[in-house]
């Protein structure tokens, strides 16, 4: 009687703690099967690291027993109990639950695909064909363009496709390549470029993203030694929650870009950083502050998941790092260079130094230092100029027309500009910008289609200004008879 019960407790140990049991297709492996069975053998293995007690493990089965159903007599399809064979795992670098790896012997590759059944069978049948071609002494290769390879972004995976308008392609912000692009014809991976998402139609431009895509090995060079503001994503693939926040993800970038590095590591793949950063689920979201990084640095991102509540938080967090953006005289081309690298540009005309004393002009200028810190987050340029110094520019954004002082505001990039009909005053301004800032407001073409030619002039000395002295006229040596007039 006590063996039989000692047996049940045994029986109902195992069970617990076992994921594949002997009725499935995925094989056990051990340390003491696994060479065997695996590395010295000539078939190809799919093999999951699993922890017992890990909720992502648990979810996988189903789908990992389908895939071993489907391809049993073709791959072998095996799981290694990580939290019991720890060794094991070290040798081959797991350091989160699940990892799958595909083994060709003693090879073996990290998999990145879809964690389904489907993708599984994909990895399965292309590591294959890659050994049956090695055999041969060739490269695998074929003619079908459904050759469908992971995207270095939130795990779509995207086929080879024509591009017809290639030179829509370029490189934003992203890490430089390391390996030439590869082409297939007239076809082009564009996944080598790490630029896009989603999926690519033959007649459609590729969709350009403006999330950063972040790795083991260039996650020191672009956030950790630089000075700006970076909210990063740690993802997975499968996750079904990361897919749900890609697009609000996305649209977060495009609208943060500028004013805050916006990207995305793939944890599942660069588990360095993940497991640097003690990410435990996806999607992690982290923000790194502006300036010099360390581990004070780094916050956990917990509010809302829509772009909206992304961008407001990190607004609200690059407003506390960001100092009050400078009031620049325009004096040269080289003053006038900061409106073409800000989302937009405040121009004032200020009055002449002789119709405006030093401390009139020095009381305009701190109407504009205010606003510039209340307005900073925005990340717009603020210059000044005084009236009559530079026409070209005046004349550009239609100024001096009302009297000065005057104002507008100037986007370089698309060369539209909003002039202040209102008070040049603390108030007038501030209502002016607010509008601007929601996106109300006329605007209207600067003229001549470019940023005007900039005269180069002193800077002012900050002292009042002061009338050419009056020349005084000789008329000893003029004539004049009484009749003249």
């Amino acid at each position: 009687m006590l063996q039989m019960r000692s047996l049940g407790i045994l029986l109902f140990v195992a069970g617990t703690y076992a994921l594949y049991d002997s009725s499935s297709d995925v094989i056990e492996l051990t340390p003491s099967n696994f060479d065997r069975l695996v590395t010295k053998s000539d078939e190809i293995w799919i093999v999951e690291f699993y922890a017992p007690w890990c909720g992502h493990c648990k979810n996988l089965v189903p789908e990992y027993k389908k895939a071993a159903r489907a391809l049993k007599g073709v791959i072998k399809v095996g799981g290694v109990d990580a939290d019991q064979h720890k060794d094991l795992a070290q040798r081959y670098g797991v350091t989160g639950f699940p990892t799958i790896k595909v083994f060709s012997g003693s090879k073996h590759t990290p998999y990145q695909g879809q964690r389904t059944a489907e993708g599984f069978v994909d990895a399965g049948i292309k590591a294959a064909k890659e050994k049956a071609y090695e055999n041969l002494g060739k490269k695998s290769g074929g003619s079908s363009d459904k050759w469908r390879l992971r995207s270095g972004l939130y795990g779509h995976e995207i086929p080879w496709k024509p591009v017809k308008k290639i030179l829509l392609v370029k490189q934003i912000e992203q890490p430089k390549m390391t390996a030439p692009l590869k082409t297939k014809g007239n076809n082009i991976n564009l996944l080598e470029l790490n630029l896009f998402r989603g999926k690519v139609f033959d007649d459609d431009p590729p969709r350009i993203s403006d999330v950063i895509t972040l790795t083991d090995s260039n996650f020191k060079e672009l956030v950790l030694d630089s000075e700006d503001l970076w909210l990063v994503e740690f993802y997975a693939p499968w996750c079904g929650h990361c897919k749900n926040l890609e697009p609000h993800w996305a649209k977060a970038a495009t609208e943060l870009k500028g004013k805050v590095k916006v990207g995305a590591l793939d944890a599942t793949v660069h588990q360095a950083m993940a497991s640097r950063y003690q990410v435990q689920g996806y999607p992690t979201i982290k923000l790194f502050n502006a300036g010099k990084k360390t581990s004070d640095s780094v916050e956990d991102y917990n509010g809302g998941r829509t772009s909206s509540d992304i961008v407001a938080y990190a607004l609200e967090k690059l407003a506390e790092n960001i100092a009050p953006p400078e009031i620049i005289q325009v004096v040269n081309e080289e003053t006038l260079k900061v409106c073409s690298e800000k989302p937009l540009c405040v121009v004032s005309i200020l009055p002449h130094i002789l119709d405006c004393n030093a401390a009139c002009r020095n009381d305009y200028i701190s109407i504009l230092a205010r606003l510039g810190d209340k307005y900073k987050n925005k990340m717009w340029g603020w210059v000044w100029t005084e009236a009559g110094a530079q026409p070209a520019l005046e004349e550009a954004l239609e100024l001096g027309g009302f009297g000065y002082p005057a104002m507008a505001v100037v986007n370089a990039k698309k060369l539209k500009f909003s002039t202040l009909r209102g008070s040049f005053s603390e108030t007038g301004i501030n209502e002016f910008l607010r509008d601007l800032s929601f996106g109300r407001g006329q605007t209207a073409p600067v003229k001549g289609a470019e940023m005007p030619k900039i005269s180069a002039t002193e800077p002012w000395d900050g002292k009042d200004g002061e009338l050419p002295p009056e020349e005084d006229i000789d008329l000893s040596d003029v004539d004049l008879e009484k009749d003249e007039l």
